[in-house]
């Protein structure tokens, strides 16, 4: 709140990447927040071909990362959920999360021709094109966490023109 005291705030803007967020931050701070939908670079992506998801397999895409909480534990209880009722789905699953290894999590049996484990250290044009063979994205976060956030696999997933799950 101190912020109109001092030189230069005129020059000081706050934004939020959520329209959820822009009236509480513009309380707590005392300021209009203005809407920013998360910047992202998406490098050269002009080119995806080859990589159109696989018409007579559904693909799901999950991506794993530190704000994915319980789920990630759950991880081959979602898979076989889903592959009780739909049996010829795939997955391809990238973990960014810094846990446990993926592999360890999963069922042997599971890896391979039904989930297939992206690595993490791709560049951002390569995981886009992984990202362009699914049909869906699953983001397997805390449901909480987004009612008031997004995330850039949110919006690279909307880019693509991929189905988005989120918990509820």
């Amino acid at each position: 709140r101190d912020l109109a005291l001092r030189p230069g705030q005129e020059r000081v803007f706050f934004t939020a990447n959520n329209e959820t967020l822009i009236t509480p931050l513009g309380h707590l701070c005392a300021r209009r927040i203005f809407y920013m939908p998360i910047p992202k670079h998406f490098g050269d992506v002009s080119d995806l071909s080859g990589t159109d998801a696989d018409a007579r397999r559904p693909v799901v895409y999950v991506h794993v990362n530190a704000r994915t909480g319980a789920v990630r534990d759950h991880i081959e209880r979602v898979v076989r959920t889903v592959l009780s009722k739909h049996p010829d789905v795939r997955f391809l699953l990238k973990d960014v999360s810094g846990g446990p290894a993926m592999a360890d999590l999963l069922s042997a049996n599971l890896i391979g021709d039904v989930v297939v484990l992206i690595p993490p250290d791709q560049s951002p044009v390569d995981h886009l094109r992984v990202m362009a063979r699914s049909h869906v994205v699953l983001l397997p976060y805390e449901p909480v966490e987004y009612q008031a956030l997004a995330s850039g696999v949110f919006a690279e997933g909307a880019a693509l023109g991929k189905v988005l799950v989120c918990p509820d």
